[in-house]
């Protein structure tokens, strides 16, 4: 039986993390990221390297659960912001926009659609997403309508500003921030910090977290308050989600009425470790 509740996760094209080698079983909707906007003729296309992949993206994941629902995420951190936003504020534009992205989804084979637009920067601009929301959910229902297709596309802040608990989900990372301590025996969380470590920006995998944890002898710190952990090794400092602090957070969830939780992204994860965990969680947890 399909599961009504949301357990999600996004997908990112790389040769090391292969959409075979996802565990759908542990999924209710995967996201295939990204699409982008073409700022000409505001339409949402697909890179041509990207063709052959997100093709196969929902035949390829429904192998091992036939029930996942497969999205197609649109934007994210690196598109265009001001593409985004001319767009959401003409009804021409939105409409090029919102018609193309059902048809893009429909031939591709995705039951839904995201919109990873990062972020909308003023009022206006929020006005403008809030209508391109209101529009898009119309052609949606309407398409499935005449097709007789379906899909489905701060939590107290949200909840207390009238967003209904049971229409959010929870984010988690399967990720961790890495930073350069300003001193090493000052290493707990908000420790001065002088930059990041590891990578140019700091972002580090889960999975190459706890190789780095592994191969740096470091020591390991789960803050049951912050429900979150950190490592530290000499002068390096990461904070992360741990297995303990997902089946938390994931309770957590389900605890306060939520309709689920999704990650970014699935190939961060370390032979679905984390993912497992929150699956688990989601399903053991009382209401």
């Amino acid at each position: 039986m399909c599961q009504s509740a949301v357990k999600a996760s996004y997908w990112f094209p790389s040769p090391a993390f292969p959409a075979s080698e996802i565990d759908s079983s542990l999924f209710t909707h995967l996201f295939c990221t990204f699409a982008d906007l073409d700022s000409t003729s505001n339409q949402v296309v697909i890179a041509s390297w990207n063709e052959s992949v997100f093709h196969a993206f929902t035949p390829t994941v429904q192998q091992k659960n036939q029930c996942v629902q497969t999205l197609l995420s649109i934007g994210g951190g690196n598109a265009d912001k001001s593409a985004f936003a001319s767009m959401a504020s003409n009804p021409s534009s939105r409409r090029s926009f919102i018609d193309s992205s059902i048809s893009l989804a429909r031939s591709y084979g995705f039951h839904g659609l995201d919109l990873d637009w990062e972020y909308p920067r003023d009022a206006a601009e929020m006005s403008h997403f809030a209508t391109l929301l209101q529009e898009w959910r119309l052609a949606v229902v309407a398409e499935s309508s005449s097709t007789g297709r379906s899909g489905e596309s701060g939590v107290k802040e949200w909840i207390e500003s009238g967003l209904p608990a049971n229409k959010a989900v929870l984010g988690f990372p399967y990720y961790g921030w890495a930073w350069t301590l300003a001193n090493p025996n000052s290493n707990g969380y908000d420790a001065p910090t002088t930059g990041p470590a590891v990578s140019n920006d700091g972002e580090i995998s889960y999975r190459d977290i706890k190789k780095w944890i592994l191969e740096n002898g470091a020591s390991n710190v789960h803050d049951p308050t912050v429900v979150g952990d950190f490592c530290y090794a000499g002068t390096t400092w990461i904070g992360y989600d741990s297995e303990k602090s997902i089946r938390a957070k994931a309770k957590y969830a389900k605890h306060t009425g939520l309709l689920g939780y999704f990650s970014w992204h699935v190939g961060g994860d370390d032979n679905s470790e984390l993912s497992r965990a929150a699956s688990c969680a989601w399903d053991n947890a009382e209401m």
